[in-house]
This record gives structure tokens, C-alpha cells and sequence, in this order.
């Protein structure tokens, strides 16, 4: 079976990521999710909604004030594959889905 995991930045709109999680989301595929560091009330909120999960990380250490068209995305980005890479999450291809 296919796995893949969603790298995910964000930065406004938690109940639209919410609803793009539900949609993605198949038993073989995780997400690591990086929350702009100047977004914090969008943080608490994603936290709390997806903390039943088990296959949806947060990126907590770290995290990147997003500016946009800015390095700092290629920074998070990065940041996000490691710890995909630290975590040993098992996955076929890597996507990437920014704001």
C-alpha cells in the first residue's frame, strides 16, 4: 500500500486545514504539520483538534516566522522533512503543501 507523508505549512484558516487533513488522510500516510512561530492561536487550535491523531505531527521546536516568498519557507520545509527523517516515518513520496 501506498504512504505518504504531507508536509504541511501554515500559517491562517485551521479549520480549512482541518477539512484538507480529513480529505487526505488513508491509514498508510502521516502529516508534519509546521505552524508559522508568529501564529500561535492557530496553533492551539490545530493541536487540539487533531490531538486524537497518531499519524499527525507538529513541528513545535524551532518553528519558522514565515515571511512570504522568503527563504523562511524553504527553512520550515526543511525543518519538516528531518524531522520526518529523525521520526523514522515510513513513506513512498513526500508532499509538500504550503498556504
Amino acid at each position: 500500500m501506498l504512504s505518504i507523508v504531507y508536509i504541511v505549512l501554515v500559517h491562517e484558516h485551521p479549520e480549512f486545514v482541518v477539512r484538507l487533513i480529513d480529505a487526505l488522510d488513508e491509514p498508510m500516510h502521516s502529516f508534519v504539520i509546521h505552524v508559522d512561530a508568529s501564529a500561535n492561536p492557530v496553533h492551539a487550535v490545530l493541536r487540539r483538534r487533531l490531538k486524537h491523531r497518531t499519524n499527525i505531527h507538529f513541528l513545535n521546536i524551532d518553528r519558522e516566522r514565515i515571511s512570504w516568498g522568503g527563504f523562511s519557507i524553504v527553512n520550515a520545509t526543511l525543518k519538516c522533512m528531518r524531522y520526518a527523517w529523525d521520526q523514522h516515518l515510513h513513506f513512498d513520496y513526500m508532499v509538500d503543501i504550503s498556504g
